[in-house]
């Protein structure tokens, strides 16, 4: 008799930061225990999505009864304005963290007008 459960897989949102820049805007997903061969990062039709998954094997003869340390698959989607360069978009992972640098569109960035005497 075979004891063994089947895991169903565990698919969490990962926390994200996003800060701004004059010419870029910044993004940072935690996504712990994903590395750079097993994330994605895809635009499309004005959404950006990423992801990654974890492929973690258990030793033979365990079985999890409660699993709350990890997901299996983060995923997030997030609309992309038309003001980023999307061909431009750099993404990066370092320690469980995605970095996405998504450039504004040159003719998108503030400038600042000189006003001169009349």
């Amino acid at each position: 008799m075979d004891n063994k459960v089947e895991r169903q897989k565990v698919v969490a949102v990962p926390y994200v930061d996003i800060y701004e820049k004059d010419e870029e805007l910044v993004l940072l997903a935690d996504m712990p225990g994903v590395d750079e061969n097993s994330a994605n990062v895809v635009v499309e039709n004005g959404l950006l999505t990423i992801e990654g998954s974890i492929d973690k094997e258990l030793d033979d003869g365990l079985y999890p009864l409660r699993s709350e340390r990890r997901a299996d698959l983060f995923r997030r989607t997030f609309d992309v304005s038309d003001a980023i360069d999307t061909p431009k978009i750099t993404a990066k992972m370092k320690h469980g963290v995605l970095t996405i640098k998504l450039p504004r569109r040159e003719e998108r960035k503030a400038r600042k007008i000189e006003i001169s005497a009349a």
